[in-house]
């Protein structure tokens, strides 16, 4: 008799413990990484082109948002589409910054005009000089996680004027 309550308790322990593991609430249990998104971005309405040998500057901002938390947030760029078609930088994405350096014209891709680090609030400080087109850009916003995940995209523009 003992020994069959001893085979039952156990058949009990050992179900109990299966169940407690396979049930999804053990500490096994990962959160699905999902994209991230683009809360707002903030573009000037307008630059004008100077004069030669002079450049204006625009900051733009993107804010970004990850449910698996800021430090799981990969880039934020976009891409310019000129008033002709084209791209931009050769159609390489404009990469923006959240490390909190301000703007430096000697290092613009990492000292970009960002006001505060780690604050899902990502910046670029453009510049345009006499070179530039007058007419509609066109920016297209993506932010990519750490596990490859895109997020929709977000479409702004800026005017360059003469």
């Amino acid at each position: 008799m003992i020994n069959k309550f001893y085979f039952l308790l156990i058949f009990i322990l050992s179900f109990s413990m299966f169940w407690q593991c396979d049930n999804g609430t053990g500490p096994e249990k990962k959160e699905k990484n999902v994209p991230g998104r683009i809360l707002w971005v903030d573009v000037p309405d307008s630059i004008a082109i100077p004069p030669a040998g002079y450049f204006n500057k625009a900051l733009v901002t993107a804010a970004v948002q990850d449910s698996n938390g800021l430090d799981d947030v990969d880039s934020v760029y976009f891409y310019s589409k000129k008033p002709d078609g084209s791209l931009a930088n050769e159609g390489r994405p404009l990469v923006m910054v959240d490390n909190g350096k301000p703007f430096n014209i000697n290092d613009p891709w990492q000292q970009a005009g960002d006001e505060q680090a780690g604050d899902g609030i990502y910046s670029l400080t453009i510049l345009i000089d006499n070179s530039a087109q007058p007419g509609r850009y066109i920016f297209t916003f993506y932010m990519r996680d750490k596990a490859g995940n895109l997020s929709n995209s977000m479409v702004d523009s800026i005017e360059v004027v003469p």
